[in-house]
């Protein structure tokens, strides 16, 4: 796939983006970024011209500050809402894609980049994976501070969630079980 990035100076556009995405908060608008005391700016990564995937960045003298900015939280990288409307399989590619083409554009421009993630944002995958095989090239280090939900929806009992889920975790239930 062909991925375009570019700074995007228009506020309306960065906030119509926002205001789109699972990831939104008041903490990556326009008008709350440019109150704060430090210079920023807001990255988009486009498809066909179609915005895809922004990323929020707070610099100081030019690099990239270690987030979370004090006071402040979910600044960071922010898809949009489209992207919540395919289908999980073609989703979960296409974001790794989508992680991977902004990552290695942000580290060729900088030493390093940081995020403070919003709680909505399902797959580090691409951060994790990001130089894996070239760890002197860099590596990211993830501090999750948040906890994964999984909503049971009405199961009153352990075999009925056992068969709902797929079967590679059943395997995996009666080999723990068997391993005691």
């Amino acid at each position: 796939m062909s991925f375009d990035i570019e700074i995007c100076r228009d506020n309306k556009t960065w906030d119509d983006f926002v205001g789109r995405s699972p990831q939104r908060s008041v903490f990556c608008r326009s008008a709350f970024l440019g109150s704060l005391q430090t210079d920023f700016e807001t990255i988009m990564v486009r498809q066909n011209g179609n915005p895809l995937v922004g990323a929020v960045l707070l610099l100081k003298g030019g690099i990239p500050q270690k987030s979370p900015y004090p006071f402040t939280m979910y600044q960071g990288v922010l898809f949009d809402g489209s992207i919540y409307e395919m289908p999980n399989h073609r989703r979960s590619k296409l974001v790794l894609e989508l992680e991977e083409f902004l990552l290695s554009e942000l580290t060729q421009r900088f030493d390093r980049v940081s995020f403070c993630m919003h709680h909505t944002f399902e797959d580090l995958r691409g951060f994790q994976w990001f130089n894996y095989h070239e760890p002197d090239a860099g590596m990211f280090r993830l501090d999750l501070r948040y906890t994964g939900i999984l909503e049971l929806g009405g199961v009153t009992a352990p075999d009925e969630l056992l068969g709902q889920i797929r079967s590679v975790r059943r395997q995996e239930h009666r080999k723990c079980k068997g391993d005691g």
